[in-house]
């Protein structure tokens, strides 16, 4: 017989507040080198955005299954429900994550933000025929505009979930 007792350890609050420091530390280190790099800017960002798609493709990712097990209504889901939640969860982060790649590393990463490093006349003509299209509002709208969509469910599920869970369990006869 198991205890269903989902009380958190006594010490998870000092866990969570050296995890919040670190996380500070990070970031002003962060920060910090993304200003003094000079040059290394472009690397910098090239790093940046490599690391944004992987995290928020795991997120989109956990969202996805997380979907197809509520849409299926199967059982087999119930293990890693808790896990996809929680990775679904942080899509609002990528959302927010994202932000400076639009607002700071857009000249970094796409030569087209710049014409003015072009020199070939193609190109430019190339990126003057697109300029509607490829500008740096457009590219903050259409990259917050399927985060904002996606993150919404997030939101909702967490609550009702364990009520999904627990009906389930009293409807099959499984004990939770």
């Amino acid at each position: 017989m198991t205890s269903n007792d989902y009380t958190p350890p006594d010490d998870l609050g000092r866990v969570q507040n050296i995890s919040v420091g670190v996380g500070l530390v990070g970031i002003i280190v962060w920060i910090i080198g993304a200003v003094v790099s000079g040059y290394a800017k472009d690397t910098f960002f090239h790093s940046y955005l490599v690391a944004f798609v992987f995290w928020t493709s795991v997120a989109l990712g956990c969202l996805g299954l997380l979907m197809i097990q509520y849409l299926g209504g199967a059982s087999w889901g119930l293990l890693i429900r808790r896990q996809l939640e929680a990775g679904a969860h942080a899509l609002w982060l990528m959302l927010i994550l994202f932000l400076p790649i639009a607002i700071v590393g857009l000249q970094s990463l796409y030569g087209w933000s710049d014409p003015s490093k072009i020199t070939n006349e193609a190109e430019l003509r190339l990126i003057d025929h697109r300029r509607s299209w490829m500008n740096q509002n457009g590219f903050l709208i259409r990259g917050i505009s399927p985060s904002g969509s996606d993150w919404r469910p997030t939101c909702a599920g967490g609550r009702s979930s364990r009520t999904r869970t627990a009906t389930w369990a009293h409807c099959s006869g499984h004990r939770i």
